[in-house]
Parts: C-alpha cells; sequence; structure tokens
C-alpha cells in the first residue's frame, strides 16, 4: 500500500513538472485523466461491510427459522436497549393533543 502511495506521488510530481503554467490544455488533460474505476469505492465498501456482517445460516424447517429470529429478536433488543435506554421499555406513555398547525395543499 506504501509502496503505492509512493509511486502515484512520484506520478503526480513527474506530471505537474511536465505542465507548465499557462498551458491550460495540459493542465486540463491532466485533470482528465481517471485515477479509479467509477465503481471501485462501491467494491470497496461493499467489501468492508460484507466481512463484518455474518452469514445467515439456510434453515430446513420452519420451526428452526422461528428458534433463530427469536435469538435474533431478543439479541438486537438487548443490544439497542441497554445503558439509559433500558428505562425505555417500561416507560410510561401519553399522547399530547397541542395546538393544530395550519396545513396547505397536500395536508
Amino acid at each position: 500500500m506504501m509502496s503505492q502511495l509512493r509511486i502515484l506521488s512520484a506520478s503526480a510530481l513527474l506530471g505537474f513538472a511536465q505542465i507548465t503554467f499557462g498551458d491550460e490544455s495540459a493542465i486540463q488533460s491532466f485533470l482528465n485523466r481517471r485515477i479509479i474505476s467509477s465503481t471501485q469505492t462501491l467494491a470497496e465498501v461493499q467489501s468492508f461491510i460484507e466481512a463484518r456482517i455474518p452469514r445467515l445460516a439456510a434453515f430446513e424447517k420452519i420451526e428452526d427459522w422461528e428458534k433463530h429470529a427469536n435469538f435474533l429478536r431478543r439479541a438486537i433488543f438487548e443490544q439497542v436497549y441497554r445503558g439509559a435506554a433500558e428505562s425505555w421499555i417500561g416507560a410510561q406513555t401519553k399522547v399530547e393533543w397541542l395546538d393544530t398547525i395550519p396545513g396547505g395543499d397536500g395536508y
């Protein structure tokens, strides 16, 4: 990775050295060069994310899926509602009706 960065830096410096000030076509030509493909960033993000998300197993019986689904729900619920958010589970809620906001077309 570091050697690629050095090569890229050296190439950029050599490219800039060849461009004379005032030669706009040479500068534009240099700026028009593609550095990475149009799909490289997306591919890198997908690769990064896919490596961190566990694969979901294939289930042959509905009972096995339901057991696993319940486990996932419970595990996710415990992760989301922890710490201060744990008090939200049993919190009493109520609706407070305040003034009506005038709306226009489409409301």
